[in-house]
């Protein structure tokens, strides 16, 4: 959690109030923070991410569906996402990884082994551990000085 009071705090707290908002309007799935893209590549503009079911042209939009351009004053990226459906587990339940997304092959005992390069941050995976559930690979981090240490 940020430091009360810090610009991290500050942003964390208009994304809050921007969700709070923006997530009555139909189709719309999630509300983040994090960098703009355009034309498929990164501007280094922080903005609010607002994720919609299917994104749509203006013109097939009423006006309680457009979103603003702009929230207290950061700028505003539509990408999508569809709907976020929460994955809970009963009492000893094991899940299989072949429900992996994006799992293309599975081995006799049910996971993927396939080697993937490169590697995408977003992508769900599962810790070979038992009792382990799902989570997310967000993203590698190289050392500054030695690139052989990531």
């Amino acid at each position: 959690m940020p430091a009360p009071g810090s610009r991290d705090a500050h942003l964390f707290a208009i994304k809050e109030r921007a969700a709070a908002q923006l997530m009555s309007l139909p189709g719309v799935t999630a509300v983040g923070l994090g960098g703009r893209i355009r034309d498929g590549r990164p501007t280094g503009e922080l903005v609010l991410k607002v994720y919609v079911e299917r994104k749509r042209p203006p013109s097939e939009l009423t006006a309680g569906e457009m979103l603003p351009e702009r929230f207290e004053g950061l700028g505003i990226d539509v990408g999508e996402l569809g709907p976020i459906v929460p994955h809970t587990l009963d009492p000893g339940e094991i899940i299989s990884p072949q429900t992996v997304l994006g799992a293309v092959e599975a081995t006799d005992d049910g996971f993927d082994t396939e080697r993937y390069r490169p590697l995408s941050g977003g992508g769900r995976i599962l810790a070979g551990v038992p009792g382990a559930l799902f989570g997310t690979l967000g993203c590698f981090v190289e050392h500054a000085t030695d690139d052989a240490k990531v």
